[in-house]
């Protein structure tokens, strides 16, 4: 380490998280999201395929972060999310939301229920109520109290990966994670972009920024190992 502080994830993963994969995996990656971010967009394929690459030893767990002053939508898509959580589609309404990223109006969120075959008259009541703004509320307070500034906010095995905003002047001691795809690629899994070279430079594992990096002579093997490694460190 090098002296700067470690950001770590202040609420643990609990029963009442939104989360895909094996209960106790060894690997657990906490994204704080706003469905409406273009970036969130880009890495949910990539923090899906976690659970591709290491079945039943990897965990996914979803929480709301709406950035309301740059994303006007995105607070009404979260309770959207939560309405159809209430119903047990939670992931299905996430996917959803991202493919229809460009309409998240209540106009076209209240078509949403039909195509994911949801109670509607419960769906639309939790929407006009905000049944589920509080829980989203207190997700982007424990997102702020982790120091999550921007979106995606990222946490593996509590320690921070990656934030969609750095604040200038700043760096941490910051664990990074690749995860690779088919054909030797490395797929992104957040805006590593925004990370300073000195704190990628430290890190045991790196995340690439932006689109698809060959591996070179990097095997897939080796790059298991070294994310087991990281792990047990």
């Amino acid at each position: 380490m090098n002296g700067h502080p470690t950001l770590d994830l202040v609420i643990p993963v609990g029963v009442v998280d939104h989360a895909l994969g094996a209960p106790h995996a060894p690997i657990t990656v906490v994204e704080y999201g706003d469905f409406e971010c273009p970036i969130c967009k880009q890495a949910a394929p990539g923090l899906k395929l976690l659970l591709v690459r290491f079945p039943g030893q990897s965990r996914l767990v979803f929480r709301h972060f709406p950035l309301e002053e740059v994303h006007p939508n995105a607070l009404l898509a979260a309770e959207a999310a939560e309405c159809a959580g209430a119903q047990g589609k939670l992931w299905a309404m996430h996917d959803l939301l991202f493919d229809n990223q460009a309409q998240m109006r209540r106009k076209h969120l209240d078509g949403h229920p039909e195509r994911l075959d949801l109670d509607m008259p419960r769906f639309a009541a939790e929407m006009d109520e905000h049944v589920h703004l509080q829980r989203i509320r207190e997700h982007i307070e424990g997102g702020r109290r982790s120091h999550i500034h921007g979106t995606p906010g990222l946490f593996l095995n509590g320690r921070i990966v990656a934030w969609g905003w750095s604040s200038p002047g700043r760096e941490f001691d910051v664990p990074t994670l690749i995860i690779h795809g088919d054909d030797d690629q490395i797929v992104p899994i957040g805006a590593s972009a925004m990370l300073s070279s000195k704190l990628v430079k430290n890190a045991k594992l790196k995340i690439y920024p932006g689109g698809t990096h060959s591996l070179g002579d990097t095997s897939k093997q080796q790059l298991n190992e070294d994310l087991l490694a990281f792990l047990k460190s």
